[in-house]
């Protein structure tokens, strides 16, 4: 059961990567080849959470937030309890 949890984890991981990966590339859509607003979303993790509520604009703006936060957060707590629950079963 640990290792499934981990498994959905790594899935969950997976979608909040795709999520944030097109948030990037609307931060680097600013016309210039090295964006202020792509390196500053790269460089600084508060700064990639504004953008993503304030400045990111695409048709299904709520859905790819969901990915890209909730996926990760949730993609943690379930990698974390399956990873517990596959130690504990492993000991004597």
């Amino acid at each position: 059961m640990g290792f499934l949890l981990m498994a959905v984890g790594v899935v969950l991981y997976l979608v909040a990567a795709v999520g944030a990966i097109m948030m990037l590339i609307h931060a680097f859509q600013d016309g210039s080849l090295f964006s202020y607003l792509g390196l500053s979303f790269i460089t600084c993790g508060l700064y990639a959470i504004y953008y993503a509520f304030a400045n990111f604009e695409h048709e299904q703006k709520v859905l790819v937030l969901v990915a890209a936060f909730g996926g990760g957060a949730l993609g943690e707590i379930l990698f974390t309890i399956g990873a517990e629950m596959a130690v504990a079963a492993q000991l004597p």
